[in-house]
C-alpha cells in the first residue's frame, strides 16, 4: 500500500515528542514522512492558514492526504507510514475515536514531566 508523504509537526522543545521522532524515523517506509518542529517558521507558514498553530501546543499535527489529522487520528496517520511489524499497531484504530483521544489526551498532559530534554540526533 503506497502512501504519499505526511508532514508531522511536533513540539521541538518536548524531550518525549523528540523521541517519538527519532523512534518513527526508524520505523517508517523512508520518504513516507517529513518532520517539521512545530515552532519553526515551516511550521507558521503551513499550519497558520489553516487556523492550526493553536493546536501546536496540545497535539500531535499530521497533514496527509491534504488534510489536517490531530492527536489520535495524527498517530494512526503515523503508524500508516511504518513497516511492518511496526504497522500492526493500527489495530488500535479499531478503538472508538473517543476513547484513541482520551488515551492520547491522558498521555500528552504528562509529555513534559515524563520526558528528559535531549537534543535531536541530526
Amino acid at each position: 500500500m503506497a502512501v504519499d508523504e505526511a508532514l508531522v509537526f511536533y513540539d521541538g522543545r518536548c524531550g518525549m515528542c523528540r523521541g517519538n521522532v527519532v523512534d518513527a524515523k526508524h520505523r517508517m517506509v523512508p520518504g513516507s514522512m517529513r518532520f517539521v518542529e512545530n515552532s519553526g517558521p515551516e511550521a507558521q507558514t503551513i499550519l497558520g492558514p489553516l487556523g492550526l498553530m493553536e493546536a501546536t501546543e496540545s497535539s500531535l499535527i499530521v497533514l496527509a492526504d491534504g488534510k489536517p489529522l490531530l492527536r489520535a487520528d495524527a498517530g494512526l496517520a503515523m503508524v500508516r507510514r511504518f513497516r511492518w511489524p511496526w504497522r500492526a499497531l493500527l489495530v488500535f484504530g479499531l478503538l472508538p475515536k473517543r476513547t484513541l483521544d482520551r488515551m492520547y489526551d491522558k498521555r500528552a498532559a504528562n509529555r513534559k514531566r515524563d520526558a528528559c530534554v535531549m537534543p535531536l540526533p541530526e
